[in-house]
């Protein structure tokens, strides 16, 4: 467990979170983090050094935060095209087998749901061919 910097006073609140308060150049006080848990974690102390404002510069913040959002922005885009991926798979895997080497009309339909039939294709006056089926 790390130690809290010297500069800062740990005070528990009521919700039993920790906050760590610092003095402003002016002396007022102002809350410089609040710990997630109940006691100072090593986030904690990586949150700290990441805003120090003696440490790293104002160049060094902007690209850090950047950085951090495109992390999370595409963090939230992977699971959501694994969500998608997960939903679309059942759709696909039961469209890819119910319609393999199926055709679409008429004498399809009946074989499917009446049984096998025998038929037979003829030509009407126009000269179309059909199928005719034997029931």
């Amino acid at each position: 467990m790390p130690e809290i910097p010297i500069d800062l006073t740990p005070r528990k609140r009521d919700d039993g979170k920790l906050d760590l308060i610092a003095k402003d150049d002016a002396g007022a006080e102002y809350v410089a983090r609040t710990c997630e848990t109940g006691s100072f974690t090593a986030q904690d102390a990586e949150g700290l050094a990441f805003a120090d404002r003696e440490r790293v510069t104002p160049n060094d913040l902007v690209k850090n935060v950047v950085a951090v959002q495109e992390k999370e922005k595409a963090d939230r885009e992977s699971a959501y095209e694994d969500e998608l991926m997960a939903a679309a798979g059942p759709v696909v895997h039961g469209a890819l087998h119910s319609f393999w080497g199926m055709g679409y009309g008429r004498g399809t339909a009946l074989k499917r749901d009446g049984g096998f039939h025998k038929g037979r294709w003829v030509f009407d006056k126009d000269g179309r061919i059909s199928p005719v089926f034997d029931t």
